[in-house]
């Protein structure tokens, strides 16, 4: 990005710079779930603040760019240059991170998952004495497995209901994330830059408190899929609040909330995801579901331009509530998992 010299290469650069993002936060999710026990799996509601850390931390880094930059170069670059090197350190991290217990069990890596299990023993301060076995396997069940991680799987008859509606949901709740985004400009023009992104910090903050509170809830009688639903319609109608805004404070009232809402949400369907398919099953969900997002966000700003310029904020602010509100509505229909209590390492 940092080298681009034209919109056309800086557009190309921005698509693959999108796909690792989306990616990012599916294979993260899976990671995370397959190290964590199934009762303990509303941390993942908390695995998403870190976005909105991240966030946050983008936030600083543009106000200061802004108030100390010389004009020696744009804005723009400075900030990339910055996060290539944070990206860079990232990179250099994950090569040193040991892959899942459970993914090198299903892969018969025995040895290999049970080195990864003695260090998380001792890093629990615990001491386990493991040796894992597998029964050899029949040749028809081998190829029954390989067959799990074909797209088809997604569609035998166990598997298509949750498949179509996580798959509408995930893309009306993407959808609705991407065009906030988009919406947040026309809806702060009045204000400074260094004023837009001080309320973009506080928003990602409120964000932050969200995800604590989106997990404290999906272990209540909510549950996963209430707290999903009912969190995606009050933000269906919560939008509008946004045409009442007319000064800095309305506005960050009015953005904070909403992204505490949003938090919740985005938080609980990233418990649901992981959970609602086995090891073999997951990865090739998690890429069907990654790719629906990125199709939403694809035809987002195309939808949400053309309603700001026919219609104006309410006609942009109803497109996103209808996202939310289909997302809301059709969380209704899911199943809520009753996790079993012992060890499942597949």
């Amino acid at each position: 990005m940092v080298f681009s010299f034209n919109f056309i290469m800086l557009s190309i650069v921005l698509f693959f710079v999108g796909i690792s993002a989306v990616s990012d936060q599916g294979i993260s999710a899976t990671i995370l779930k397959e190290f964590i026990p199934s009762k303990n799996s509303s941390i993942l509601a908390v695995f998403t603040l870190f976005y909105r850390v991240g966030g946050a931390l983008i936030a600083v880094i543009i106000i200061i760019v802004e108030l100390i930059n010389p004009k020696i170069m744009a804005d723009w670059r400075i900030i990339s240059i910055i996060i290539f090197f944070w990206v860079s350190l990232q990179l250099i991290q994950r090569q040193f991170m040991d892959e899942t217990p459970r993914y090198l069990f299903t892969a018969g890596k025995l040895e290999k998952a049970e080195e990864v299990l003695k260090k998380i023993s001792i890093a629990n301060k615990k001491s386990i004495d493991i040796q894992l076995s597998r029964p050899e396997c029949p040749k028809d069940e081998i190829t029954e497995i390989k067959q799990k991680s074909t797209l088809k799987i997604l569609f035998i008859k166990e598997n298509i209901r949750k498949t179509m509606l996580l798959t509408i949901i995930g893309t009306m709740i993407s959808f609705a994330n991407i065009s906030i985004i988009l919406y947040l400009p026309t809806f702060l023009k009045e204000f400074s830059l260094t004023l837009r992104y001080t309320v973009i910090l506080i928003q990602q903050f409120w964000g932050v408190l969200g995800s604590f509170m989106g997990r404290k809830l999906v272990t209540t009688r909510f549950g996963k899929k209430w707290t999903l639903s009912l969190s995606s319609i009050i933000l269906g109608f919560y939008v509008f609040f946004f045409l009442l805004v007319y000064e800095i404070f309305s506005a960050i009232a009015f953005i904070s909330l909403y992204q505490f809402l949003f938090q919740i949400s985005i938080g609980t369907i990233w418990i649901i995801v992981p959970e609602s398919f086995s090891t073999n099953e997951r990865g090739t969900f998690i890429g069907w579901f990654l790719l629906w997002q990125n199709m939403a966000g694809f035809v987002a700003p195309t939808i949400i331009g053309s309603c700001l310029s026919l219609g104006g904020n309410a006609a942009a602010l109803s497109a996103i509530s209808f996202s939310h509100l289909v997302a809301g509505l059709f969380s209704i229909f899911l199943i809520e998992i009753k996790l079993k209590k012992g060890p499942n390492l597949i």
